[in-house]
């Protein structure tokens, strides 16, 4: 089944990139094709689900949000603490803050909010994860899904106006494996629905930071160094303590 979620993951990008060459379009650009790559994650893992009698349990998840609301305060804020720990790293460096700080996105940055979280999260964290947790350990299986994540994230690469540079490849592995660590560390004691909120959280926090920040090098690289060191704190803190199943849509 896991090969299964992957392969089709990655079809359905591959289709959407086909689609984006053949018709001149663009990543950033708003049409089909980049919300289907958006949605792929969950989308194939729903299709894998319903095929194997798995649904209803995968879409139970994100019904049960009966967690401590603590968890929820805790990583919608995190996120934002982080991109102001990286606006004062920015400012160190060139000597001043940006003039525009934690401005409210608009309505036009709504659509990438939500569909990061339930368009991924799904795949990512709610099927992918709890499978390959039956052959490997917590752990292991978070580093598979973030080489994963981080390879799926790349497709604009193969795009005439991706423009990934060697930095936005090496950001995105560190940030994303060690997210993927973080949101897997998470799902084993809450929930679907934390990480639906940890994701989010982090998507709004990168909205509201201003582009020559999180734009540049410094800022990108910085993100992805905070993401390491507290995946690093969470596995040598209780990581090796946990040895708790989690529970696999069935």
């Amino acid at each position: 089944m896991t090969l299964a979620w992957a392969g089709l993951t990655f079809l359905l990008t591959a289709l959407g990139a086909l689609w984006l060459h053949l018709t001149g379009q663009g990543p950033r650009d708003l049409s089909p094709a980049v919300i289907l790559i958006a949605v792929s994650p969950s989308l194939a893992a729903f299709a894998v689900a319903a095929c194997t009698g798995r649904l209803r349990a995968l879409a139970r998840q994100a019904l049960d949000w009966r967690h401590h609301w603590g968890w929820y305060v805790l990583v919608l804020l995190a996120p934002i603490a982080i991109a102001l720990t990286i606006d004062a790293v920015f400012a160190l460096r060139h000597g001043a803050a940006p003039a525009q700080w934690l401005l409210l996105p608009g309505l036009a940055v709504l659509g990438p909010l939500l569909t990061g979280p339930l368009g991924e999260e799904f795949g990512w964290r709610g099927f992918g994860g709890p499978l390959l947790e039956r052959r490997y350990s917590w752990l292991t299986a978070s580093v598979i899904i973030g080489l994963l994540w981080t390879a799926w994230h790349l497709w604009p690469i193969f795009n005439a106006q991706g423009g990934e540079s060697a930095v936005d490849m090496v950001q995105s592995l560190v940030r994303l494996v060690s997210t993927a660590v973080i949101y897997a560390w998470l799902y084993r004691r809450t929930g679907l629905p934390v990480v639906l909120v940890a994701h989010f959280g982090h998507n709004l926090s990168v909205e509201l930071m201003p582009a020559e920040v999180i734009g540049s090098d410094l800022g990108a690289l910085t993100l992805a160094a905070i993401y390491l060191v507290l995946a690093v704190a969470l596995v040598t803190v209780t990581g090796r303590r946990d040895r708790r199943s989690v529970p696999v849509p069935a």
